[in-house]
């Protein structure tokens, strides 16, 4: 895998018409091309994952190609955040968007004329994939903990001594616990963030619950 100073305008110039065709309506942020004098993170890889449109790149590719440009570059999560916060269709094997193709690890843009099914293209955030029961709403998250990602009955991933367990978290903890506002999480992550977060249907915080104790009492609140 490699990518080019010369490729990415080229490449970045492709994705500006099919974005502004397909993806401006629903919402869908596109990173800049530069910042600076230099090109930026995110758009050095979704040039990447698009010159190779449909192939399965490894995160450690994606590292290696970003630090061409950007030599002290540690970890690259940029295809990631292409995916959940702006709302790319870039399948991950983390995610198990298609297990039987895609490793762990590994990442393969879909297509760049339909947003992630999973978008709700709000703010960039999503919205819960829902359910009747908990074991549907487990089922359409691969039975992955919503917030680390770890596996149902799986060896956890981040207490490699433990075995996961999904239990029902709220989106919100100021609003009842149904369907729209329910995410699968594994007791470690229920237990440490407890009540004191919001989350969006990714399982990322985007607010703190200002009615929680901790933060009353922290912040002498009423």
């Amino acid at each position: 895998m490699n990518l080019t100073k010369k490729e990415i305008p080229a490449l970045y110039k492709e994705i500006v018409a099919l974005y502004d065709k397909h993806l401006k309506k629903h919402k869908i942020t596109l990173p800049q091309l530069k910042r600076g004098s230099d090109f930026s993170k995110d758009a050095i890889v979704l040039c990447a994952l698009y010159k190779y449109i449909g192939k399965a790149i490894t995160k450690t590719e994606l590292t290696k190609i970003v630090r061409k440009f950007h030599p002290d570059t540690y970890d690259v999560q940029q295809a990631r955040h292409l995916a959940r916060q702006r709302g790319f269709y870039i399948e991950s094997g983390t995610r198990n968007n298609d297990p039987t193709k895609l490793k762990h690890g590994e990442y393969r843009l879909k297509t760049l004329k339909k947003p992630d099914p999973s978008f709700s293209g709000i703010a960039g955030h999503r919205s819960a994939k829902g359910g009747k029961t908990f074991t549907e709403i487990k089922r359409n998250y691969n039975n992955r903990c919503a917030t680390c990602g770890s596996e149902e009955g799986q060896t956890h991933l981040k207490v490699p001594d433990k075995t996961t367990k999904l239990q029902e978290g709220h989106m919100d903890p100021n609003k009842p616990l149904d369907e729209s506002n329910t995410i699968p999480q594994c007791d470690e992550c229920n237990r440490a963030y407890r009540d004191w977060f919001v989350f969006d249907g990714t399982g990322r915080v985007i607010d703190i619950n200002i009615k929680a104790a901790r933060w009353r009492q922290k912040y002498n609140l009423k």
